[in-house]
Formats: C-alpha cells, structure tokens, sequence
C-alpha cells in the first residue's frame, strides 16, 4: 500500500539524517513477503485478512519497543515510529474486521520468523 511505501521511505531517510543505513539483507525480506503473501491469498480471503491483521499487530509490537529503546531526545524518530505505529495498527483493526482465526501456532511461528528477521537485520 501507498503507506506501507511511505514507511519505507521514512525509515530510509531517517536513517540517512542518522548517517545510518538499511539491513543489505532487505531484497530477501521483500521476497520473503511476497511470497508468503502469495500463499496466504491462496488461502482465501477471509485466512489472507487474518494473516494481514496478525502481520500488522506483530508489526506494532515491534514498534512498541523501538518507542522504549528510542532516546527521550530524539523526536524525530519518536515522532515517525509513532506516525507508523497508528498506522499498523488501524491496517490490523481494518483486516481483523474481515478475518479468520489464525490457529495460535501460526501466530507463534510468524512471531519466531519476525525475531530471526529483527537480529539478522540488526547483524547485516
């Protein structure tokens, strides 16, 4: 979604004004997500949606702990996170509204995927 992009593009170019940069491992990420896109519409809309909606409150999780781990004084930072963190978290309540529900395990394992994701990222 156009959101989605403009996340990206805040991120990248915070991490610029940081003089920081992005995880080179991202092509994977993306085609990561793709295709797990793609086996979950294979599932039918109402299992696509539950993935989407259990995606985006994984999403905001994560978001919630860069708000800890952020400086106090950076709010900048603070100010783009929270922007996107309300945003994920109305694309969850949006796709819930329509959705399956995800037996627990699946849940867990998305929540184990994104925890490898997060420390290569943080690695490469």
């Amino acid at each position: 979604s156009k959101e989605e992009g403009d996340h990206l593009l805040w991120c990248e170019q915070r991490l610029n004004e940081l003089d920081g940069q992005t995880s080179r491992l991202n092509p994977l990420w993306s085609s990561g997500s793709l295709g797990l896109g793609i086996i979950a519409a294979a599932a039918g809309d109402r299992y696509s949606m539950a993935f989407v909606a259990e995606t985006e409150r994984q999403v905001v999780d994560h978001l919630d702990g860069h708000l800890d781990q952020l400086p106090a004084a950076d709010q900048r930072s603070r100010e783009l996170v929270r922007a996107m963190r309300a945003d994920e978290a109305r694309h969850a309540d949006n796709a819930a509204q329509s959705a399956a529900q995800l037996p627990k395990w699946v849940g867990g394992l998305m929540a184990l995927q994104a925890r490898v994701m997060t420390t290569l990222a943080y690695r490469f």
